[in-house]
């Protein structure tokens, strides 16, 4: 892996991770607007080859048609449990939770890969299921690059929450515990999908939404 460029995009302020790597770039998540990713992908000269999303909500997701039109050969990835996120009803349903309200039914490529438990990326990610946000929330671990892309399961001092539909604070507190018992390297620097990054060690020490671990 080369480098990791982030920023927080759209109204949720949704992180957006472009890594480089010599083979192209990928996304994890894919926050509205679109323009902004695109642009730093131009400015940087890249080629767009994957979009990896850690879960289905609207404000990970609501750019990829305009990604899908401008990168016509980008492969969007999504745990298999999460899939259905990408249909409009779904995003409708999402949105209403919050009172936003579309005009126009969201249009969702559909995924070209299903990601399951253990899988491993082209850019050396192992995908760990963490259900409790959504049912098919996912991180994304490098211990080679000591890098946890942990979506909204895990944040500096907190953790996902669990009131949307399909969330479970039982299956949240059961995944937390298993993502601790297998990312164990204290320096793992944690890249979440809101807020700032943090450590493993740090977490493991000071937040008050893990369980006894």
């Amino acid at each position: 892996m080369n480098r990791i460029a982030v920023f927080p995009n759209g109204a949720f302020q949704t992180n957006c991770y472009i890594i480089t790597t010599d083979e192209g770039a990928a996304l994890i998540d894919a926050p509205s607007p679109a323009s902004r990713i695109i642009r730093h992908l131009e400015e940087e000269n890249l080629d767009l080859r994957r979009i990896y999303l850690t879960h289905g909500h609207f404000d990970h997701v609501m750019a990829l048609a305009q990604l899908k039109e401008r990168y016509k050969d980008v492969k969007i990835a999504i745990s298999r449990k999460d899939a259905s996120y990408l249909d409009s009803c779904v995003c409708a349903r999402d949105l209403s939770f919050f009172s936003i309200y579309e005009e126009e039914p969201v249009y969702f490529p559909s995924p070209d890969l299903l990601l399951d438990d253990g899988d491993v990326t082209d850019e050396g990610f192992t995908v760990i299921e963490t259900p409790g946000h959504t049912a098919g929330s996912i991180c994304l671990y490098s211990r080679e690059d000591r890098i946890l892309f942990s979506g909204d399961t895990l944040f500096a001092g907190s953790a996902g929450r669990t009131d949307m539909p399909g969330g479970s604070y039982t299956q949240l507190q059961s995944s937390l515990s298993r993502l601790f018992s297998i990312v164990t390297d204290e320096s793992v620097q944690v890249l979440p999908g809101h807020g700032i990054p943090s450590t493993i060690g740090k977490e493991r020490k000071g937040n008050p939404f893990l369980p006894q671990i």
